[in-house]
Formats: C-alpha cells, sequence, structure tokens
C-alpha cells in the first residue's frame, strides 16, 4: 500500500483523505506507528492532530519546492 504522504506527493489524494488512512491504520493489526503508516514526521502528524489546514499548508510547500528544477 502506498502511504498517505507519497500519494498526496504526487497529487493522488487530499488531506481530507488522511481519515481514510487512519481507518485503514486502526483495521490492521501491525506494529507500525500511525505517523510512519502515513509516511509523515512525528511532527508533521501532531500537526495534523492539532490543525490538519497546518499539514495541509506544510505538505503543499514540501510539494511545490521538490518539483522544481
Amino acid at each position: 500500500m502506498n502511504k498517505f504522504y507519497d500519494l498526496y506527493m504526487m497529487d493522488k489524494v487530499r488531506i481530507e483523505d488522511l481519515d481514510d488512512f487512519l481507518e485503514e491504520w486502526n483495521r490492521c493489526s501491525s506494529d507500525v506507528k500511525i505517523n510512519e503508516f502515513l509516511g509523515l514526521t512525528e511532527e508533521q502528524y501532531q500537526k495534523w492532530c492539532d490543525d490538519p489546514e497546518k499539514l495541509k499548508n506544510e505538505l503543499d510547500f514540501i510539494r511545490s519546492t521538490s518539483h522544481k528544477d
């Protein structure tokens, strides 16, 4: 399964889709931390918990600067 972060960077999911990934993590019986399952750092996951818009802004910035060559 592709991680949320990777799919977001490819513009294949929106920040609102993160809830679906959380549901998937809850269904699996893995010892993987939620932030690792999502492909996020602990700090990024905490931003999402505090205010999803903050995470969206950070990921949008990363995506926009990573495509510049």
